[in-house]
């Protein structure tokens, strides 16, 4: 029988991880589900717990958090071992790409137990992997910001984002890079370029629709170096997904990336901060095994 290894963030989404702590415990124990639950502690527990199990345990790991938690197993988990991805946190960004509906996380969590088994990407930036994107520039240097903010809880949660954006536009900086891609090299200045494998990242940023976690590629946003007056008219649209009228901006495909800059620059995958000079991406074309509701829109099953 398998078991259900539940690996919850008690701080994720200001406690809606913990508010599930005994709905899963009195699901399970009605239902004769073998399962654990190990409540995280401290950074890159998650990642700790995720190594200790193989395809050989026969088990489902589960991640009760938002995009932070996910990326923690994510970077621990080993081959062939499902993964589920229950959206406790606050922008829960990944689970967008297996299903927009709505339901309350305690059906998504009962759902994705009695769920399938699907293959998907995920990418890796530098030997760190991410599933949703990583960025460089301007709105990492927002991210950045962010952080900061939310860990001086200086003003509230719904307007840290906000102001971020704002700090960020009012000493903007653009950056010399050279990007290699499959069939090209790029070299200009830029204000910023992300790297995407899923759709969504930053609470919800949407740059570009014809994004999948199953093609086996990424897609490479560069946006040019644009002058001081426009830029707090398109970065908001940028943020919001409006990009269709942003000539500034540029979208390619490749397998594979490499970044290099002149100078350290604000970077970001999956909302984890760093800094770097020179990037290598990869993709890991349906590398990761995802547990998911039966009515999610991904495509296979692996049952």
């Amino acid at each position: 029988m398998m078991q259900h290894i539940f690996i919850l963030n008690p701080t994720a989404g200001s406690g809606k991880a913990k508010s599930l702590k005994k709905d899963i415990e009195n699901y399970c124990n009605q239902n004769n589900i073998n399962y654990k639950l190990i409540i995280t502690t401290h950074v890159n527990h998650a990642s700790e717990i995720a190594k200790k199990y193989s395809i050989k345990d026969n088990v489902c790991l589960y991640s009760i958090g938002g995009d932070g938690t996910a990326y923690e197993i994510l970077n621990g988990i080993n081959d062939k071992v499902p993964l589920s991805v229950i959206p406790a946190g606050t922008g829960n960004d990944f689970f967008k790409m297996i299903s927009n509906n709505n339901e309350d996380i305690l059906k998504i969590l009962i759902d994705s137990i009695n769920g399938r088994n699907v293959n998907v990407d995920y990418g890796v930036a530098n030997n760190k992997r991410f599933l949703n994107s990583t960025t460089l520039g301007l709105d990492a240097k927002v991210n950045h910001i962010a952080c900061s903010i939310l860990k001086n809880k200086i003003i509230p949660k719904n307007l840290i984002y906000k102001v971020a954006s704002v700090m960020g536009i009012l000493r903007p900086k653009a950056f010399k890079l050279k990007i290699e891609l499959d069939d090209k090299i790029i070299e200009q200045e830029s204000m910023l370029v992300a790297v995407m494998n899923g759709k969504y990242y930053g609470n919800g940023v949407n740059p570009i629709e014809d994004v999948s976690i199953q093609d086996g590629c990424f897609d490479i946003i560069v946006v040019d170096k644009i002058p001081l007056l426009k830029l707090p008219i398109l970065l908001p649209k940028y943020l919001k997904g409006d990009t269709k009228d942003i000539e500034e901006m540029k979208i390619y495909k490749s397998k594979k990336v490499s970044i290099y800059t002149d100078e350290l620059i604000y970077a970001q995958s999956d909302g984890e901060n760093f800094k770097s000079k020179h990037i290598v991406f990869d993709i890991m074309e349906n590398a990761l095994t995802l547990r998911v509701p039966n009515y999610s829109k991904l495509n296979g099953s692996t049952n």
